[in-house]
């Protein structure tokens, strides 16, 4: 069953975080949620409590990655799902020849 949480927060804190989020593609009950749940995984606070910064729970690449892919246009479009698929069995087998 799922349960309403109410936050009262600073009207500026509010905007801007929301666009932090929004720029990665997410909202913020969707970053309360996924905050409680590393809380609960990690039994402690899922960020560095010394210097008060949010540690990233996906990792800095990855959301660079995420942010790149978000506002990268399509460089390649396909006919069907055919070709999506061979293409991404080529790709799969370049990086397994690169490692």
């Amino acid at each position: 069953m799922m349960k309403t949480i109410s936050v009262r927060v600073d009207s500026e804190l509010k905007d801007k975080s929301s666009k932090i989020l929004a720029d990665i593609g997410m909202s913020t009950s969707q970053f309360v949620k996924m905050a409680l749940t590393q809380l609960v995984r990690q039994g402690q606070l899922p960020f560095n409590r010394k210097s008060y910064e949010a540690t990233v729970i996906l990792g800095d690449e990855t959301v660079q990655s995420l942010i790149e892919a978000q506002n990268r246009k399509a460089e390649t479009t396909f006919e069907d799902f055919d070709a999506v698929n061979e293409a991404l069995n080529k790709a799969d087998k370049k990086l397994k020849d690169s490692l």
